[in-house]
């Protein structure tokens, strides 16, 4: 949420005008919320699902997001962020070209951007090993229907997965557990090593059950 807490950038959609420039942005159209619930699952998304192009509009609140951005409810990378995750496994996703522009909505922005298209998905996840957990809907529901959200803590491994998660994209979503991010240990080495602003607070999680 603080990613895309006034980010000094505005959208435009497909089949859409530009968004106002402003902070308190109009919710995006229905479409867009519908891509957002694919992220949530990491499925893919085409092209035509992300914004088709942005622009920053206050340059002085861009900067302060350094190499990690929010365009429409979208990740987006720049800089050393950007190179970091070229390098690695990125599963079906990958990073998308975003056309960016200056407030002029022409004159293209001098750094190169790109959206996040995650496609990497698991079913790693182990609920019965993991702790501050709210889950969605009936509780009686076959353990592969069920979806869990993370309350929040500071303690490391409180998120338990298989050790199936070591294996295959080094930037995933677990298919049942709603706005955690996943990071190899790969990738957070690379992230803490180039000191990539802004700073993740990233957790260890726990490798638990049979491999």
């Amino acid at each position: 949420m603080q990613i895309g807490l006034k980010p000094g950038v505005r959208a435009k959609y497909f089949g859409h005008d530009w968004e106002a420039a402003r902070f308190d942005a109009p919710l995006p159209p229905e479409e867009v919320f519908d891509a957002i619930r694919k992220v949530e699952t990491a499925s893919p998304l085409e092209r035509h699902e992300l914004p088709e192009a942005a622009s920053v509009w206050n340059e002085k609140a861009f900067a302060k997001k350094k190499d990690l951005f929010a365009v429409g409810g979208f990740f987006a990378v720049k800089g050393k962020m950007a190179e970091i995750l070229s390098g690695c496994d990125l599963g079906e996703g990958g990073l998308v070209p975003m056309p960016l522009y200056k407030d002029d909505l022409e004159t293209p922005w001098p750094e190169p951007c790109w959206f996040i298209n995650f496609g990497g998905s698991k079913d790693c996840f182990l609920s019965a090993e993991s702790k501050n957990l709210y889950l969605h809907g009936p509780s009686d529901r076959p353990e592969e229907d069920k979806f869990w959200s993370f309350h929040g803590s500071e303690e490391h491994e409180a998120i338990a997965v298989a050790p199936a998660a070591l294996q295959g994209a080094d930037l995933w979503i677990e298919r049942q557990l709603r706005g955690q991010i996943f990071m190899s240990g790969k990738l957070a080495r690379a992230v803490k090593a180039a000191k990539v602003k802004p700073t993740f607070p990233l957790q260890r999680v726990k490798i638990a059950g049979d491999a």
